[in-house]
């Protein structure tokens, strides 16, 4: 590896940023009911926009597996006027 590369991950959403940190597994989320493992990988690399419902189910998934409340913000990027 060159001295130029940095072995840090490069995060492209909030999603990506908070299973990561956060220690879960995608797998994790999907087998709660959230959505298939294959939507929320596109979710994850920002190349689909989440509804409001989908947004929930995920929170609420997160929510589950890490036994405490789970804001909508930590996840995703509501914008300003939300």
């Amino acid at each position: 590896m060159s001295a130029t590369k940095s072995n840090r991950r490069q995060f492209t959403t909030r999603l990506d940023r908070f299973i990561h940190d956060n220690g879960l597994r995608p797998r994790w989320i999907a087998l709660r009911g959230a959505c298939s493992r294959k939507h929320l990988a596109q979710l994850r690399a920002g190349r689909c926009s989440p509804t409001l419902e989908m947004m929930k189910r995920v929170r609420a998934a997160c929510s589950q597996i890490l036994r405490r409340k789970v804001r909508l913000a930590e996840l995703f990027d509501l914008g300003e006027g939300r």
